[in-house]
């Protein structure tokens, strides 16, 4: 078990649904097991890669000068698809 983004996170195979896990999500005493495909697993992951990139950007803005931030500030602004453009695609219906 890893905790990524606050949340803690287990995956087993059920015996009784072949090719099928459950992964069971736990945030702040609250917990939701839904059957999940390899390919939403995946695709879970990307996102902790995404907020470990996060990170390290943030780790870093303390040694850059004003201008530099300003750069990468507008470079993240302009870059795409963004953030909020895929959690538009994920609640479009």
């Amino acid at each position: 078990m890893r905790l990524r983004c606050g949340y803690a996170r287990v995956h087993r195979a059920e015996p009784w649904v072949a090719g099928e896990t459950t992964t069971t999500y736990t945030r702040k005493n609250e917990e939701t097991s839904v059957p999940l495909s390899g390919e939403a697993i995946r695709t879970m992951n990307y996102v902790d890669d995404i907020s470990v990139t996060l990170r390290r950007i943030l780790s870093v803005l303390p040694v850059l000068t004003p201008e530099e931030r300003e750069r990468i500030a507008e470079h993240i602004r302009h870059a795409e698809p963004s953030y909020e453009t895929v959690i538009a695609a994920l609640t479009a219906k």
